[in-house]
């Protein structure tokens, strides 16, 4: 093998060493919110895989989830629509007129 085919291979196995370290803690919480209540504390055997915690969340819970995602949507919205709405103008001011330091704002913002 090259030199070159050599690295490309190296650098590619950490890639996914990498990968998995970070993608590992995301699978995890994923199968442990699957499990029973106690299931996750037992070392592995028996993994059964249920919606009990989530129809909990969403059925049983006094935690009024709904409301929570409503606020959360209301708030991402008006913030985009704000965003939208400053950047718009901006963008239109940086456009049209002529001032000191036109050339170093669209830098400054790729940068």
């Amino acid at each position: 093998m090259s030199e070159n085919r050599i690295k490309k291979v190296l650098l590619t196995l950490g890639v996914l060493v990498l990968l998995i370290f970070c993608l590992a803690p995301f699978l995890w919480m994923l199968v442990i919110s699957f499990s029973g209540n106690t299931d996750f504390l037992t070392a592995g055997s028996s993994l059964k895989l249920t919606w009990e915690n989530y129809q909990d969340i969403i059925f049983n819970s006094s935690l009024p989830l709904f409301h929570y995602l409503k606020n959360s949507l209301i708030v991402s919205a008006v913030s985009a629509l704000f965003a939208t709405l400053f950047a718009t103008l901006s963008a239109y001011a940086i456009t049209r007129f002529s001032f000191p330091g036109k050339i170093i704002i669209p830098v400054t913002m790729l940068a």
